[in-house]
């Protein structure tokens, strides 16, 4: 299944590789670009330097592409930005999208 990462943080990435290690084609989002860059580049989290992001995880700054094709769509940013990343991203969320 393919599934949308919103967030890149310790919790997005932490459950993106277990949902890879599963066999789940994962992109993952983040409202920072520059953390994109450095997990493309070194394939780890700076708060979770021992861990290793699998080759099959992909990262992208495009709303429009981490939202559509997704069976699932994960949200992993902290709680105070819910609301906001949730309005960001509504223009590409799919009708009844999971």
């Amino acid at each position: 299944m393919n599934i949308g990462a919103i967030g890149a943080g310790t919790w997005g990435m932490a459950l993106t590789r277990m949902l890879s290690n599963a066999g789940h084609k994962v992109t993952v989002w983040s409202a920072l670009p520059l953390e994109i860059d450095e997990l493309k580049r070194t394939r780890r989290q700076k708060n979770l330097p021992n861990m290793e992001i699998p080759e099959i995880v992909a990262f992208t700054k495009s709303k429009e592409k981490v939202c559509t094709e997704q069976g699932i769509l994960l949200f992993a940013v902290p709680s105070v930005f819910v609301r906001a990343t949730a309005k960001q991203l509504c223009p590409y969320v799919p009708e009844g999208q999971l």
